[in-house]
């Protein structure tokens, strides 16, 4: 327990508190963050009803406003996120929840979730939030060396010791994986290239070849009509 005080007055600890509109947790997990995007993303998917059940909207429409108005929500302040494999299972399933219910996709008719992202014309959530994060690292690494998001790119703690176990996943972690996949597709290599941090930062210091990394993906077809 730190005893903080600003201005003689005592600053309350607490577990987990809202930033900017993301829930920053004590322990520096992602959970809390991931609860009150699903929660949020779902209140603006179910006031949007009215639209999903209109056969007289065409389905690319739909898919638009769903990427608008939903999906913003949802992956609102992902570039900062230092995902694991169940972070994205979690958001995942919501996408396709939605998805399923624009399309009109029900359960018995075991359709499998990549036919339903080629139905919506859309890529799943885990490439959305590597885009955003390698983004967000492009623009982070081209600052001046002098402003702080720059110097925490490399930054190490001088004092204190690691727990033991295996460490927790680092954002850089995240974003290392985000540039090989992206550079598996680019290149066709089977394995991608795994950079150290100092070449992803001269890496983005071009700004055209960065971006068009980052927006790299798979082509998918486009979205079917409302009534398909």
């Amino acid at each position: 327990t730190l005893n903080i005080k600003v201005d003689d007055v005592t600053v309350e600890q607490v577990s987990h508190f809202t930033y900017l509109g993301a829930a920053i947790s004590a322990d520096g997990t992602l959970d809390k963050d991931l609860d009150c995007r699903i929660g949020k993303a779902s209140g603006a998917f179910n006031s949007l009803s009215r639209v999903w059940y209109n056969r007289n909207i065409l389905t690319p429409t739909k898919i638009r406003i769903y990427r608008a108005a939903v999906l913003t929500v949802l992956l609102y302040g992902s570039e900062t996120w230092a995902t694991i494999q169940s972070h994205v299972h979690r958001v995942e399933v919501f996408h396709q929840r939605c998805l399923r219910r624009i399309l009109r996709v029900k359960w018995f008719m075991k359709t499998s979730n990549e036919v339903v992202l080629q139905r919506a014309g859309i890529e799943n959530v885990a490439t959305f939030i590597s885009r955003n994060r390698l983004r967000w690292f492009g623009h982070v690494a081209r600052m001046p060396s002098e402003r702080l998001p720059k110097k925490l790119l490399q930054w190490k703690p001088a004092h204190g010791k690691r727990s033991r176990g295996r460490p927790r996943k680092s954002w850089l972690d995240c974003v290392k994986e985000d540039y090989k996949t992206a550079t598996k597709t680019a290149t066709k290599n089977t394995t991608g290239l795994s950079p150290n941090i100092g070449d992803l930062i001269i890496s983005a210091g071009n700004r055209k070849e960065w971006r068009t990394l980052a927006r790299l993906r798979q082509r998918v077809p486009e979205a079917g009509h409302s009534n398909d």
